[in-house]
């Protein structure tokens, strides 16, 4: 189907993204069109992803998380969203549980949640030797564990692994940028690193990044910023140790300095 497509849009060549659950399909479809037209895939990015899903979560935990979607929809898609996205805030959660909700019944959510378990890509991975690969993961990722990403590097030849700062699993929240710059520069045969770090000496702190930043100058702490944006004293410690990394700093204090220093953001 794929290739038909491509075929009709008038490509030679082509890249493929996979994020999350998407990842392993992405890495299947790239390894059987690699099989049929060798070079036609110019690149391949696998965002969050995985090589097997058992691997996510313990099959008690599996079958927990599938009971409490297939029974109490409500419950789940708030459990999914917390995990899917702990950096948002509490009405930004809600409106993306409400969202699955009104999109699915919980026995189809049940059956898409099973699928996502279900793949395994390993055999395939091999194939992918001859297609430049990156493995994009963020480091404290809550729905995909941050191994499963090393794990998927590890299966494809050559490829290369990125961790990326943040724990919100979906690639448009958070340090979105870094995502952008370094598919780019993967696909354009560009420095990754480098791309990811930002050009120059910008840094690219994200909305909520950037409202932390301000209340720890300000002289507040993790516990007292969480009350006021709504958000976990946890999840809040984790924008402060993604906001030092950008940054470049080594302390909470220098991070209240940098924030004096450019006090137009």
């Amino acid at each position: 189907m794929l290739t038909g497509l491509v075929d009709a849009i008038g490509l030679d060549t082509f890249a493929v993204f996979g994020a999350s659950s998407g990842a392993p399909v992405a890495a299947g479809t790239a390894a059987a069109l690699q099989a049929e037209r060798p070079g036609r895939v110019s690149g391949l990015v696998l965002y969050g992803g995985y090589a097997r899903g058992t691997d996510i979560a313990s099959a008690d935990a599996r079958r927990a998380m599938l009971d409490v979607v297939r029974g109490h929809w409500a419950l789940g898609s708030r459990v999914l969203a917390d995990v899917f996205m702990p950096s948002a805030g509490a009405t930004e959660r809600d409106h993306f549980a409400r969202l699955q909700r009104t999109l699915g019944t919980p026995e189809e959510a049940a059956v898409q949640l099973q699928h996502v378990y279900d793949l395994d890509a390993r055999s395939v991975l091999i194939a992918l030797a001859a297609i430049p690969t990156l493995v994009l993961h963020r480091r404290d990722d809550r729905a995909i564990p941050f191994a499963l990403g090393e794990d998927l590097a590890a299966h494809i030849p050559h490829a290369k692994l990125l961790a990326l700062p943040g724990l919100d699993h979906f690639p448009w929240l958070g340090d979105t940028r870094s995502v952008v710059d370094a598919t780019l520069a993967h696909l354009r045969g560009q420095d990754v690193l480098q791309a990811a770090r930002g050009a120059g000496s910008e840094v690219a702190l994200t909305a909520r990044e950037l409202e932390v930043l301000r209340l720890v100058a300000a002289g507040f702490t993790d516990t007292e910023i969480a009350g006021q944006l709504v958000l976990s004293a946890h999840t809040v410690h984790r924008h402060v140790s993604n906001i030092r990394i950008k940054l470049g700093v080594t302390s909470r204090a220098a991070a209240a300095v940098w924030a004096a220093q450019h006090a137009g953001l």
